[in-house]
């Protein structure tokens, strides 16, 4: 067990740099790949069809596909669970809907995703603001870091920072929270479940939206356009949730966590190889700090986490049942 944690206390970004892939490796990185491809996805499809009914209707379908074959609670729900999750969900909502809205007005993908990856950095400040979480050492430098980066993305006149990057922040904020949420419940279900069961709840809550804001398309959809569609459910959604399962199981955490890091610079990648989009020097700074600045705090955490709880397995008596 202490070569485990050991192992994995050297994981994050220098073992992503010094390690031989091996399947789970392959599995995680094809995982963040799916994701990245998401975005590209979901701007194809948002040509024909309303972002509201889109993104509620993607979740929906997929939260349905990965429920089929996920392990849900086989006892009875907690009051307090329920609550957490509800709330969860509803922050995954207007999460979810402000990105598909910035995303359809968005003049730089791969930007955005940097910008909206800042969600996973800030879960510990609002644990800390909600919960009372302790700040993990080293928090501040890389919430630091990422500013830093964030404002390389706008120092030249071709960037500059406009409403729909005030959205994307918006969103990540909210996906911060509904991490935070999550975390502090006690649901007894697998991972897979508990996605089925955010993406269900959530996409309903922007179906339920999308009926009221906004306008049915005339036409079917094109083929073309069905096919994004279902693209962003099946690849870049449900197989990249299994895929990531899959490839955490037998990972290092922090190793797991920096490859899905990864996710921001696969779309930025697809964004100049396949729609031609420039990007400054300065933004190409911006992106590496904050994917710096990213990879650091959640390999660092998930290692932390990974310790703390093996430390717990080889000494019960120590653990606190109030925390």
């Amino acid at each position: 067990m202490s070569d485990r944690i050991r192992i994995s206390g050297e994981g994050g970004v220098a073992s992503v740099l010094q390690w031989r892939p091996g399947l789970a490796d392959l599995q995680v990185i094809a995982a963040a790949l799916l994701a990245g491809s998401g975005w590209i996805f979901s701007t194809n499809a948002l040509k024909e069809l309303p972002p509201l009914f889109f993104i509620g209707s993607r979740f929906l379908l997929a939260g349905v596909l990965i429920g089929a074959f996920a392990r849900m609670p086989s006892g009875g729900w907690k009051l307090r669970e329920l609550g957490y999750l509800a709330l969860a969900a509803v922050a995954l909502a207007l999460s979810m809907t402000g990105w598909i809205v910035a995303l359809a007005h968005t003049a730089h993908i791969g930007v955005a995703a940097f910008i909206t990856a800042t969600g996973n950095l800030i879960v510990p400040l609002v644990g800390a603001v909600m919960f009372r979480w302790r700040l993990p050492p080293g928090f501040l430098a890389s919430a630091a870091l990422a500013l830093v980066g964030l404002s390389f993305l706008f120092l030249d006149r071709s960037s500059a920072f406009d409403a729909s990057h005030f959205i994307f922040l918006g969103s990540a904020l909210l996906w911060a929270l509904n991490i935070a949420l999550v975390k502090n419940t006690k649901a007894q279900m697998g991972i897979a479940g508990l996605t089925a069961t955010q993406l269900i709840i959530s996409g309903a809550i922007i179906l339920g939206a999308s009926w009221l804001v906004e306008t049915p398309p005339s036409m079917p959809p094109s083929l073309a356009a069905s096919g994004w569609f279902l693209a962003s459910v099946v690849l870049s959604t449900c197989a990249r949730f299994v895929l990531q399962f899959r490839g955490q199981q037998s990972l290092p955490p922090g190793r797991a966590a920096t490859l899905m890091a990864f996710e921001p610079i696969w779309a930025m990648t697809l964004t100049v190889a396949l729609f031609g989009a420039s990007i400054s020097v300065a933004q190409a700074v911006g992106c590496a700090v904050i994917f710096f600045a990213i990879a650091r705090e959640v390999s660092r955490s998930a290692d932390v986490a990974a310790a703390t709880s093996a430390t717990s397995k080889m000494h019960p008596k120590h653990i606190n049942t109030k925390d």
